[in-house]
Protein backbone atom coordinates (compact mmCIF):
# COMPACT_ATOMS: atom_id res chain seq x y z
CA UNK A 1 0.00 0.00 0.00
CA UNK A 2 1.65 3.22 -0.98
CA UNK A 3 0.85 6.35 0.37
CA UNK A 4 1.81 9.37 -2.27
CA UNK A 5 2.28 12.87 -0.17
CA UNK A 6 -0.90 12.28 1.95
CA UNK A 7 -0.39 12.63 5.57
CA UNK A 8 -1.08 9.29 7.63
CA UNK A 9 -3.63 9.79 10.61
CA UNK A 10 -3.25 6.41 11.24
CA UNK A 11 0.03 3.97 10.41
CA UNK A 12 -1.78 1.43 7.73
CA UNK A 13 -0.40 -2.11 8.02
CA UNK A 14 2.57 -2.85 4.94
CA UNK A 15 2.50 0.66 4.36
CA UNK A 16 4.58 3.92 3.29
CA UNK A 17 4.23 7.45 2.74
CA UNK A 18 6.09 8.84 -0.31
CA UNK A 19 5.25 12.80 -1.62
CA UNK A 20 4.01 12.78 -5.18
CA UNK A 21 6.44 14.65 -6.18
CA UNK A 22 9.24 12.55 -5.31
CA UNK A 23 7.56 9.61 -6.67
CA UNK A 24 9.54 9.39 -9.62
CA UNK A 25 13.00 9.32 -8.08
CA UNK A 26 11.92 6.39 -5.75
CA UNK A 27 9.81 3.86 -7.85
CA UNK A 28 12.48 1.55 -6.81
CA UNK A 29 10.23 1.34 -3.14
CA UNK A 30 7.59 0.33 -4.71
CA UNK A 31 6.50 -3.36 -4.87
CA UNK A 32 7.38 -5.44 -7.84
CA UNK A 33 4.83 -5.37 -10.87
CA UNK A 34 3.29 -8.51 -9.99
CA UNK A 35 2.26 -7.43 -6.85
CA UNK A 36 -1.29 -5.70 -6.18
CA UNK A 37 -1.51 -2.93 -3.73
CA UNK A 38 -3.56 0.43 -3.41
CA UNK A 39 -2.85 3.60 -3.18
CA UNK A 40 -4.33 6.91 -1.20
CA UNK A 41 -4.20 10.12 -2.30
CA UNK A 42 -5.21 13.91 -1.33
CA UNK A 43 -8.75 14.86 -2.00
CA UNK A 44 -8.97 15.91 -5.67
CA UNK A 45 -5.44 14.33 -6.40
CA UNK A 46 -5.29 13.20 -9.86
CA UNK A 47 -5.69 8.84 -9.33
CA UNK A 48 -2.65 7.79 -11.08
CA UNK A 49 1.10 7.14 -10.63
CA UNK A 50 3.35 9.28 -12.84
CA UNK A 51 5.62 7.89 -14.55
CA UNK A 52 8.74 9.26 -16.42
CA UNK A 53 8.62 6.93 -19.49
CA UNK A 54 4.96 5.80 -19.17
CA UNK A 55 6.21 2.07 -18.93
CA UNK A 56 6.04 1.18 -15.73
CA UNK A 57 2.92 -1.42 -15.30
CA UNK A 58 1.84 -2.11 -11.05
CA UNK A 59 -0.68 -3.96 -10.19
CA UNK A 60 -2.48 -1.14 -9.18
CA UNK A 61 -5.81 -2.72 -7.25
CA UNK A 62 -7.73 0.76 -6.20
CA UNK A 63 -6.92 4.27 -5.33
CA UNK A 64 -8.50 5.99 -2.22
CA UNK A 65 -8.57 9.21 -1.49
CA UNK A 66 -7.58 10.66 1.76
CA UNK A 67 -11.20 11.60 3.25
CA UNK A 68 -12.35 11.85 6.93
CA UNK A 69 -14.20 8.59 6.25
CA UNK A 70 -11.38 6.60 4.68
CA UNK A 71 -9.36 7.22 7.36
CA UNK A 72 -12.26 6.27 10.49
CA UNK A 73 -12.50 3.07 8.35
CA UNK A 74 -8.72 2.32 8.71
CA UNK A 75 -8.68 2.92 12.29
CA UNK A 76 -11.22 0.67 12.84
CA UNK A 77 -9.89 -1.87 10.34
CA UNK A 78 -6.44 -1.50 12.22
CA UNK A 79 -7.93 -1.53 16.21
CA UNK A 80 -9.95 -4.87 14.96
CA UNK A 81 -6.17 -6.88 13.82
CA UNK A 82 -4.08 -4.88 16.10
CA UNK A 83 -1.98 -2.91 13.36
CA UNK A 84 0.35 0.10 13.70
CA UNK A 85 -1.52 2.40 15.77
CA UNK A 86 -1.25 6.23 15.24
CA UNK A 87 1.85 7.50 15.54
CA UNK A 88 3.22 5.21 12.68
CA UNK A 89 6.56 3.82 14.66
CA UNK A 90 4.92 1.94 17.76
CA UNK A 91 3.08 -0.93 17.48
CA UNK A 92 -0.25 -1.17 19.91
CA UNK A 93 1.95 -2.14 22.89
CA UNK A 94 4.03 0.96 22.32
CA UNK A 95 7.29 -1.38 20.80
CA UNK A 96 9.12 0.19 18.59
CA UNK A 97 8.78 -1.66 15.08
CA UNK A 98 10.94 -1.07 12.05
CA UNK A 99 10.12 1.35 9.07
CA UNK A 100 7.60 -0.33 6.94
CA UNK A 101 8.80 -1.01 2.99
CA UNK A 102 6.64 -2.06 0.11
CA UNK A 103 10.46 -3.46 -1.57
CA UNK A 104 11.99 -6.72 -1.31
CA UNK A 105 15.38 -7.52 -1.00
CA UNK A 106 16.78 -10.07 -3.55
CA UNK A 107 15.51 -13.86 -3.05
CA UNK A 108 18.82 -15.07 -1.71
CA UNK A 109 18.88 -12.60 0.94
CA UNK A 110 16.00 -14.20 3.23
CA UNK A 111 17.74 -17.58 2.91
CA UNK A 112 21.51 -16.30 3.70
CA UNK A 113 20.12 -14.66 6.96
CA UNK A 114 17.96 -16.93 8.42
CA UNK A 115 21.43 -19.34 8.07
CA UNK A 116 22.97 -17.04 9.66
CA UNK A 117 20.81 -16.28 12.78
CA UNK A 118 21.30 -13.56 15.35
CA UNK A 119 24.89 -13.67 14.01
CA UNK A 120 25.65 -10.07 12.09
CA UNK A 121 28.90 -9.35 10.15
CA UNK A 122 30.48 -7.31 7.60
CA UNK A 123 29.03 -7.32 3.94
CA UNK A 124 30.07 -5.57 0.54
CA UNK A 125 27.23 -5.15 -1.94
CA UNK A 126 28.95 -5.17 -5.74
CA UNK A 127 27.05 -3.00 -7.77
CA UNK A 128 24.14 -1.99 -4.82
CA UNK A 129 22.24 0.43 -7.16
CA UNK A 130 19.82 1.68 -5.13
CA UNK A 131 20.71 0.55 -2.01
CA UNK A 132 17.55 -1.62 -1.39
CA UNK A 133 20.18 -5.03 -0.53
CA UNK A 134 22.59 -2.76 1.52
CA UNK A 135 19.88 -1.27 3.64
CA UNK A 136 17.65 -4.54 3.91
CA UNK A 137 21.47 -5.90 5.57
CA UNK A 138 21.93 -2.70 7.50
CA UNK A 139 18.13 -2.64 9.00
CA UNK A 140 19.02 -6.08 10.36
CA UNK A 141 22.35 -4.75 12.04
CA UNK A 142 24.99 -5.97 9.13
CA UNK A 143 27.70 -3.17 8.52
CA UNK A 144 27.53 -2.87 4.60
CA UNK A 145 29.57 -1.56 2.26
CA UNK A 146 27.71 -0.58 -1.40
CA UNK A 147 29.53 -0.29 -4.31
CA UNK A 148 28.51 1.47 -7.57
CA UNK A 149 29.83 3.44 -10.48
CA UNK A 150 26.56 5.55 -10.06
CA UNK A 151 26.57 8.87 -8.36
CA UNK A 152 22.69 9.15 -8.46
CA UNK A 153 22.18 5.67 -7.63
CA UNK A 154 24.36 5.97 -4.68
CA UNK A 155 22.29 8.91 -3.43
CA UNK A 156 19.55 7.14 -3.80
CA UNK A 157 20.74 4.63 -1.55
CA UNK A 158 21.74 7.24 0.61
CA UNK A 159 18.92 8.85 1.27
CA UNK A 160 17.17 5.53 1.65
CA UNK A 161 19.64 4.66 4.37
CA UNK A 162 18.93 7.33 5.94
CA UNK A 163 15.16 7.05 6.15
CA UNK A 164 15.30 3.56 7.89
CA UNK A 165 17.86 4.66 10.23
CA UNK A 166 21.28 2.68 9.58
CA UNK A 167 23.42 5.57 7.99
CA UNK A 168 26.14 4.68 10.34
CA UNK A 169 26.03 0.88 9.36
CA UNK A 170 26.52 1.49 5.76
CA UNK A 171 29.50 3.28 3.48
CA UNK A 172 29.02 3.90 -0.12
CA UNK A 173 31.85 4.15 -2.86
CA UNK A 174 31.77 5.52 -6.12
CA UNK A 175 33.97 3.50 -8.36
CA UNK A 176 34.38 1.10 -11.30
CA UNK A 177 35.79 -1.95 -10.51
CA UNK A 178 36.69 -2.48 -14.18
CA UNK A 179 39.04 0.53 -14.00
CA UNK A 180 42.65 -0.21 -11.89
CA UNK A 181 42.70 1.69 -8.37
CA UNK A 182 39.37 0.94 -6.98
CA UNK A 183 39.89 -1.63 -4.99
CA UNK A 184 42.44 1.18 -3.32
CA UNK A 185 39.60 3.20 -2.94
CA UNK A 186 37.18 0.50 -1.19
CA UNK A 187 40.30 -0.05 0.93
CA UNK A 188 40.31 3.68 2.03
CA UNK A 189 36.61 3.40 3.29
CA UNK A 190 37.82 0.45 5.40
CA UNK A 191 40.43 2.83 7.38
CA UNK A 192 43.30 1.73 4.93
CA UNK A 193 43.20 -1.74 6.24
CA UNK A 194 43.02 -4.59 3.59
CA UNK A 195 39.23 -5.42 3.59
CA UNK A 196 37.75 -8.56 4.98
CA UNK A 197 33.84 -9.13 4.43
CA UNK A 198 31.68 -12.06 6.01
CA UNK A 199 29.40 -11.72 2.72
CA UNK A 200 29.53 -10.63 -0.94
CA UNK A 201 26.46 -9.58 -2.34
CA UNK A 202 27.02 -9.68 -6.16
CA UNK A 203 23.37 -10.18 -7.87
CA UNK A 204 23.20 -7.20 -10.19
CA UNK A 205 26.77 -6.75 -11.71
CA UNK A 206 29.19 -9.39 -12.83
CA UNK A 207 32.76 -9.04 -14.63
CA UNK A 208 34.80 -12.58 -14.75
CA UNK A 209 38.29 -11.34 -14.45
CA UNK A 210 37.35 -9.21 -10.94
CA UNK A 211 36.31 -12.47 -9.11
CA UNK A 212 39.73 -13.45 -8.13
CA UNK A 213 40.39 -9.77 -6.57
CA UNK A 214 37.19 -10.39 -4.79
Amino acid sequence: RASPGVPQRVRLTRSVNIPLEELPERFFELPSRETRFFVVVSAGAEKKIPTKSGSHNWCVTDYFEASEAFWQAARLLQDGQGGVSEGGRQTANGSQCRPQHLWRPCDILDDVLEAAGTRVGSALDVGCGSGRDTVYLASRGWHVVGLDNLVAALERARQLASRFGCSGRVDLVQCDLRNEGSMRRLMLCRGNAAPRFDMILVVRFIERPLMPAL
